[in-house]
């Protein structure tokens, strides 16, 4: 069913003002101890001592705030890193009302009747000291943008277990390491370096959306499904209008 005209500016200008804060998402804000919902506190509570049965400490729950406003504001993380502190882990559930592509889900529901369901989900990284990334996550397609290019970005199907999880990622970065002979990881040894790196791939992932014009074609056509055709076009209009170009 095509979009009334009035409807795809809307959703356009819509759509464009929340790829634009992806591009220029501020330092992030993290609050330690949040009231975490009783639905999800124990999916993170069992999520977190898998982690920690592999030998990764915690460093407690705390709630993220990115700057995006709706768009992915407010989700409850359980923080932990390895041993070795080669690897950070973030534990989370992902609910419609705060999935980072909620806006547009919202926008674009009443075309296809569904809401789309909780998503759990762990994410591993590692920093190299060549600005090399390494990331793991069991989110399957539900993140559709693209990582920077000196980026390795794993996302396995949902339902992958924690070992193949956590196989995975250590053989992809053991492969980055021997690549560059001279990269060495960028340790965490507390959650002020934590917070470090994150804030490097904060930078990092800014400057690639930026760079690519805030959306490929690829993003958009799995965004935009069957209004692609429609939305195309104004929607990368508003980004221009955006830019100052």
């Amino acid at each position: 069913m095509a979009l009334q005209p009035a409807a795809v500016e809307r959703a356009a200008r819509n759509i464009a003002l929340r790829l634009y804060k992806l591009g220029n998402q501020p330092k992030a804000r993290f609050t330690p101890n949040p009231t975490v919902p009783w639905f999800d506190r124990s999916y993170l509570q069992r999520a977190s001592r898998a982690l920690q049965a592999h030998g990764f400490r915690e460093f407690g729950c705390y709630r993220l705030d990115a700057g995006l406003g709706e768009a992915g504001d407010g989700l409850r993380y359980r923080l932990l890193v390895s041993a070795d502190g080669a690897t950070r882990a973030a534990v989370a559930v992902v609910r419609a009302q705060t999935q980072h592509i909620a806006w547009l889900l919202r926008v674009l529901m009443f075309l296809s009747g569904r809401m789309p369901r909780a998503r759990r989900v762990i994410e591993l990284a590692t920093t190299l000291s060549n600005g090399v990334g390494i990331t793991t996550s069991n989110s399957g397609s539900a993140n559709p943008f693209s990582a920077p290019p000196d980026y390795d970005a794993a996302r396995l199907p949902e339902g992958t277990t924690l070992e193949a999880q956590l196989a995975s990622h250590r053989q992809r970065t053991k492969k980055m390491l021997e690549r560059d002979r001279s990269a060495r990881v960028e340790p965490v040894t507390d959650f002020a370096s934590y917070e470090r790196l994150r804030e490097s791939e904060r930078e990092r992932r800014n400057a690639h959306r930026q760079a690519i014009g805030y959306v490929t074609d690829e993003e958009l056509r799995v965004l935009t499904k069957e209004h692609y055709a429609q939305l195309r076009a104004p929607i990368l209009r508003e980004l221009e209008r955006l830019r100052g170009k």
